[in-house]
């Protein structure tokens, strides 16, 4: 699969119609909760002072884990990567997260089943675009691609794979997904670990994006310019 081909799929410019209209993205939707915020600031902060670009701090990080997600994707299609026109300092990184993703495949009964998924849910007005869908030990499974490291997964990540897995099943009511899991695939740490949603977490992420759905259409209102 070529680079070009497939940063066009990429969420950021991705654009989602329903009926001919277009809806928000999911994570458009999550810049309506702001509990990331807090910490955000404390990496800026630390960014600062140690006398790094924030901009190019955070287009870094963007690269490289859009160039995992490529990686991955090629798995699924078990097609050549080509990194080309990839940076080799992002190359690096994004190199070392897929290879603790494939050491994670290899522990684990993972099937493939499909990659970057659009979703769109005509009840709810939303798209989105899954990462990964698979069988893991037999259970359908969406999977939610991170390239940080780490034991934390923040409450908004838990939100947006339930947000997708909600529209992913409304079409898809036949196969739908049984598990979700937010795998973070360390692209410094030298590990991969996967973090499985439970029942109550699911329910609570499906809950909190609808609510920020709802909030999503108030802030439009509110937004109006007021008539003369």
């Amino acid at each position: 699969m070529k680079w070009d081909e497939f940063t066009r799929t990429l969420k950021v410019h991705q654009k989602y119609h329903i009926g001919g209209q277009q809806v928000p993205s999911v994570t458009t939707v999550l810049q309506n909760i702001g509990w990331k915020t807090a910490g955000l600031l404390r990496w800026a902060e630390r960014i600062h002072a140690e006398d790094r670009d924030q901009n190019q701090e955070r287009d870094a990080a963007a690269a490289v884990g859009a160039t995992a997600h490529y990686l991955v994707q090629c798995w699924v299609k078990e097609t050549e990567p080509d990194l080309s026109r990839v940076a080799p300092i992002h190359a690096e990184f994004a190199m070392q997260a897929y290879a603790n993703f494939q050491r994670w495949v290899g522990q684990t009964e993972v099937q493939p089943i499909a990659s970057e998924v659009k979703v769109l849910s005509a009840q709810y007005r939303y798209g989105g675009t899954a990462d990964l869908i698979c069988q893991i030990d037999g259970v359908r499974t969406l999977v939610d691609l991170k390239t940080s490291g780490g034991d934390t997964v923040y409450a908004e990540s838990k939100i947006q794979v339930a947000a997708y897995a909600l529209a992913y099943n409304e079409e898809h009511d036949d196969a739908p997904v049984r598990r979700l899991c937010v795998l973070q695939m360390g692209r410094e740490t030298g590990a991969c670990v996967a973090h499985f949603l439970s029942p109550e977490e699911w329910a609570a992420g499906q809950d909190a994006f609808l609510r920020a759905r709802d909030l999503h259409e108030l802030r439009k209102t509110l937004n109006k310019k007021a008539r003369r």
